[in-house]
């Protein structure tokens, strides 16, 4: 059974915050938690209660004031921890030349930097990652460097076919999650993560999506991305027949820009907020820009239940390399921090 990994995080006095939760793994005793099994997806529900209205030290509870607050999409680049677990890139398996305890704290203090410079210098209220390599590299990035960002909950799949996995952290309280797991001719996909929100009393679904690359070919790697895309957009279609002011965010690193979306995804009349931006992309390759990054919004999402009141691609604050291009970070590099740029929604309760 596939269980998504899903922690209330209890930050102590002090700097520190320690982590626990449900895992998948049977030596760990999990909070009270039910799950149900549906298919391949796994329904955790009946969460620890006490969550609404998360306190933090930049703004008291999340979307204080004009109840207003942050959506995040951002795909970190191989956040890879310090623990060899055989399934790590060339070039980040630990205790080689490049990759070890120094360049993985490195580099989740520069993931935490950048969270924090996405959202002015406070932390944004709800993140949706891709490319985190496992629980322990996530509770890491929370504990020691976002120690007081006010985020007490996160959710990951299992352990799949990936060497790395989507995540989900966020101030407001988790009220259920699951895992979709996808399979193209026998062979894993990343998992699509799902869970729902409660925002201030009112419900919000996020798909935490990442999309297969085009690694290999576009052509020869686009079936992969129809397969998951005609999955997701089921899924998608499935929360708007049971809710027709459903409030629906599909976030993530999709591969595929948005005019490469299937018919099948176009009838689902999501909103794309890259319709009314400027700047040419989110990840740049070989010197040509696309829009591979995106918050998908229902209309409820945006016109509805809550309100869009802005959609950045954050190209500030060091982003942005001499070139324009995304500044990297690598081992040994002075500073940077991934090869996409990072995604802001902000978003208002409509009274």
């Amino acid at each position: 059974m596939r269980r998504a990994t899903l922690a209330r995080i209890n930050h102590p006095a002090g700097n520190s915050a320690g982590i626990s939760g449900s895992h998948h793994h049977p030596s760990v005793k999990p909070p009270p938690l039910t799950a149900a099994l549906l298919g391949a997806v796994v329904l955790i529900a009946a969460l620890s209660a006490g969550c609404n209205g998360v306190g933090g030290p930049d703004g008291g509870r999340a979307g204080a004031g004009a109840r207003e607050f942050t959506l995040v999409s951002y795909n970190v680049h191989n956040l890879f921890d310090d623990r060899d677990d055989g399934t790590e890139f060339a070039g980040y398996r630990p205790g080689s030349d490049s990759w070890s305890s120094v360049e993985f704290h490195t580099k989740a203090e520069r993931t935490a930097d950048a969270l924090r410079r996405i959202a002015g210098g406070g932390h944004p209220d709800i993140v949706a990652l891709q490319e985190i390599e496992n629980e322990h590299a996530l509770g890491v990035l929370l504990r020691e460097y976002l120690p007081r960002s006010g985020y007490r909950w996160f959710v990951m799949p299992p352990a799949g076919g990936s060497a790395f996995r989507v995540a989900a952290v966020s101030r407001f309280a988790v009220r259920s999650a699951r895992v979709h797991a996808f399979w193209y001719l026998w062979r894993p996909q990343r998992d699509v993560l799902e869970l729902e929100l409660d925002i201030h009393g009112r419900a919000l679904t996020l798909l935490v999506n990442h999309w297969p690359s085009k690694r290999g070919g576009a052509e020869r790697t686009a079936a992969q991305r129809e397969f998951v895309s005609a999955g997701v957009a089921r899924r998608v279609r499935a929360l708007q027949r049971d809710n027709h002011e459903a409030a629906v965010a599909v976030a993530g690193d999709f591969n595929m820009d948005p005019h490469e979306f299937s018919a099948e995804w176009a009838a689902l009349s999501l909103y794309n907020p890259w319709v009314d931006q400027q700047f040419p992309g989110s990840y740049r390759f070989r010197g040509s820009w696309s829009r591979i990054d995106n918050i998908f919004l229902s209309r409820a999402a945006h016109q509805g239940v809550f309100e869009l009141l802005s959609f950045t691609v954050v190209t500030d604050k060091g982003f942005l390399d001499r070139t324009g291009a995304p500044r990297v970070w690598f081992p040994g590099s002075s500073g940077g921090y991934s090869d996409h740029l990072p995604l802001r929604a902000r978003l208002r309760m409509v009274p």
